[in-house]
C-alpha cells in the first residue's frame, strides 16, 4: 500500500500486526516539584519498503499517541 509521509511524499508500506510486550513511563521533575510522566503508545506500525543502506534493516513508520500524567505538589496547585 502507499503511505503518505508528513513531507507529502508517498512510500510503499506494509501494515504490521503487533502486540504490547511492555510499556514504560518516562518521568520528568520540574523546578517547582511538579512531576510529568509520559508514555508513547503506538496505534499503527508500518514497515517501509526502504532499507537502511548500511545495515539493510527496514525503516518503520509509527502512528502513536503520547499519554501525559501530571502530579503537582499541593503548594503548586494552591498558587494557581
Amino acid at each position: 500500500m502507499k503511505l503518505k509521509m508528513p513531507d507529502g511524499s508517498e512510500v510503499e508500506a506494509t501494515p504490521m500486526e503487533f502486540k504490547t510486550v511492555e510499556e514504560n513511563w518516562n518521568s520528568y521533575e520540574l523546578h517547582d516539584g511538579t512531576v510529568l510522566r509520559l508514555k508513547t503508545t503506538p496505534i499503527k506500525i508500518f514497515q517501509l519498503e526502504a532499507k537502511d543502506p548500511i545495515t539493510g534493516e527496514h525503516h518503520y513508520y509509527v502512528q502513536h499517541n503520547t499519554v501525559v500524567a501530571v502530579s503537582e505538589l499541593r503548594e503548586v496547585r494552591s498558587t494557581k
